[in-house]
């Protein structure tokens, strides 16, 4: 099976950086990222084409599309989702949104592994996982004081993110192995503050 897998969502802090990378039966065999200077919606088109020539395939080859699909930057996510959504459509193959979370979990080592996002005004996502990616805590913003506290408690030292990082490798290892679903029932994750934050702002 070969995914490919696109991340338009590491564009926090002003960086336009993308990840591009396809995985065949589960190894990765090719990878890139871009940094345009005229941005990644008007390269990514070109990006995946250039991709898809170093690995030797061509766009009919691919068997699941898969995107980063948040949280992170809002702009980024909706450009992401919709590319490979529209390629998904036309090639009639299904498409896996990724958690931007579960993707550094993935990444990560540990029994418990706990993953930030940094969001605005001193908040954070992030969520907590064990080993097979089963939730441990469910993917929130809220303070970053309160998200470490939680984490810690729960014996996790967490993980922040490095910003800028794609994250398409991880998305098409998950990808890989997973079922994806039709283009129009696939969405963006935009996590909402912890309830507790909510009530009290």
């Amino acid at each position: 099976m070969l995914v490919l897998a696109i991340d338009t969502t590491a564009q926090m802090v002003g960086a336009r950086v993308g990840g591009f990378a396809l995985a065949r039966d589960g190894e990765i065999v090719a990878s890139r990222t871009a940094e345009p200077e005229d941005g990644l919606a008007a390269a990514l088109f070109g990006e995946i084409e250039a991709l898809l020539a170093e690995a030797g395939c061509a766009l009919e080859d691919v068997d699941v599309f898969a995107a980063l699909s948040g949280p992170g930057s809002f702009t980024g996510i909706r450009v992401g989702l919709s590319a490979v959504k529209a390629l998904a459509e036309v090639a009639g193959k299904p498409v896996l949104a990724v958690s931007n979370l579960e993707a550094l979990a993935f990444l990560g080592e540990g029994a418990v592994r706990a993953v930030v996002l940094p969001s605005r005004r001193g908040d954070v996502f992030g969520a907590v996982y064990d080993a097979e990616l089963r939730v441990l805590l469910k993917e929130r913003q809220e303070p970053e004081a309160d998200f470490l506290a939680r984490a810690r408690g729960m014996g996790a030292e967490p993980v922040v993110a490095e910003a800028g990082r794609p994250l398409a490798e991880a998305a098409a290892l998950l990808a890989s192995r997973r079922a994806g679903e039709a283009p129009e029932a696939t969405d963006a994750n935009y996590v909402e503050r912890a309830a507790a934050e909510r009530n009290s702002a």
